[in-house]
């Protein structure tokens, strides 16, 4: 009675959060269309943003924001689906997909003061980059017991990263020159193929293996927050187990 009681909280706990997360980030999205400002279609580094290109609706392709849509989303699936393994699972992904966010964020951008000076700004960042990321952070604690993590589950944090990157580095070279002069659009500052981590220089030996290590960043960071997850909850880990010869299947 108890294990049942404890579960239905899980479960309203889930879905509270997922509803907050959800909610908070359709509209700080959405505030980016409303209170449009031209000035976010230049980066501090003098780059054009992905803005320039999209606009006020360029915030939906935000890491920040996709992350946490897809923590928001799952956190829900795991709610109603509680006994599905599958939902478990992904509630791991989202929240080594949130990880990136939150860290990626303190350590690289969360510097400018024009954030903190601005009440909107300071409370969106505020809200999806720390208060969403550690409400996945709590509900994964919640579901460590239940849940058994295997190599895809690992395996796709790495792919969503990595096509992200993939896709910055599309728009970057499909907007070369086309608004600002030897630049090219990025979404964040430090992913410009030309300046790759802020670099200012010219040295072209330097900016692809800037630019290579980008991806390599992309690859093996999320992979590393997955392992620290499982091991600071202490989350089960199951190898895949080989499909039997269909000989063997047919002797049985």
């Amino acid at each position: 009675m108890q294990n049942k009681t404890t579960n239905k909280n899980m479960r309203w706990w889930l879905l509270g959060f997922g509803l907050f997360v959800l909610l908070t980030t359709l509209f700080y999205a959405f505030s980016y269309v409303i209170w449009y400002d031209p000035k976010d279609e230049l980066n501090k580094t003098g780059a054009p943003t992905h803005l320039a290109v999209f606009k006020g609706w360029g915030s939906f392709l935000y890491y920040t924001y996709l992350s946490n849509f897809l923590l928001g989303f799952v956190l829900i699936i795991a709610g109603v689906l509680w006994t599905n393994m599958y939902a478990k699972k992904a509630l791991f992904i989202s929240v080594v997909s949130i990880t990136m966010t939150f860290v990626v964020y303190w350590a690289l951008l969360s510097y400018q003061k024009s954030t903190w000076t601005n009440p909107l700004n300071a409370t969106r960042s505020l809200i999806t980059h720390a208060i969403n990321p550690i409400l996945g952070f709590v509900a994964l604690s919640l579901i460590r017991k239940e849940i058994i993590v295997t190599k895809i589950t690992f395996t796709i944090p790495v792919l969503i990263s990595t096509v992200y990157t993939i896709f910055a580095m599309i728009l970057f070279f499909a907007t070369f020159d086309k608004i600002i002069q030897g630049r090219g659009a990025v979404v964040y500052g430090f992913l410009d193929f030309k300046n790759p981590y802020f670099y200012k220089g010219n040295n072209t030996g330097v900016i692809i293996i800037l630019d290579l290590l980008l991806y390599v960043v992309s690859m093996i960071t999320p992979l590393l927050f997955g392992i620290m997850w499982k091991f600071i909850y202490k989350i089960k880990y199951q190898k895949s187990i080989p499909k039997k010869p269909k000989w063997l299947l047919n002797n049985n």
